[in-house]
């Protein structure tokens, strides 16, 4: 695909990756998330509690990736995970084990905002998210974020054109100055 060209980048419906103009710089710190090209407009919803967008333009509902990849996971993964469950809801009761799950989204949430925060301006307080519960996995990521030269796209909704499916990028970006990873 050549650079500037719009429609379908690598199989995914949207403009390109590289859009008229790059997004942000060499620098970390400017992007601006408004020019963000990949990102379209689509509604997340659920339906049996799983994850699902939705085009209210075309009348579409689409499945996300993270419950196509629940539904297709291999029969001993779902068992090692209801297993984890049902010896969490033994230790922590049912009200206990919702507390757990949320505050493990909580910190998934929080690290997504510290990263999408670092792109955008080039740091971030580590201590200040979910009480500083976040900064061991912040350290776990930062060399790679370092190493990030110029990110094109944080948290964009994409859809595939011909397998009718959606997701969410965490980040589309130059790493080591090389091609979009």
């Amino acid at each position: 695909m050549n650079p500037g060209s719009s429609s379908v980048a690598n199989g995914f419906a949207g403009s390109s990756f590289y859009g008229e103009k790059p997004l942000g710089s060499a620098e970390k710190g400017t992007l601006d998330k408004q020019q963000t090209p990949i990102s379209i407009h689509l509604a997340k919803t659920s339906r049996n509690g799983e994850r699902w967008y939705e085009n209210r333009h075309e009348n579409h509902i689409y499945p996300s990736v993270t419950s196509i990849l629940r539904e297709t996971m291999p029969r001993g993964n779902r068992y090692v995970l209801w297993r984890w469950r049902r010896d969490k809801r033994r230790e922590l009761g049912d009200d206990g084990l919702e507390k757990l799950r949320e505050s493990i989204l909580g910190r998934g949430i929080a690290l997504h905002k510290m990263i999408e925060v670092y792109f955008q301006t080039g740091a971030v307080d580590v201590t200040s998210s979910c009480g500083g519960a976040v900064s061991p996995y912040w350290r776990s990521v930062e060399p790679l974020l370092e190493e990030i030269s110029r990110p094109l796209a944080l948290e964009s909704t994409a859809v595939h054109p011909h397998l009718h499916y959606a997701g969410t990028f965490d980040c589309i970006a130059f790493y080591r100055w090389g091609e979009p990873s």
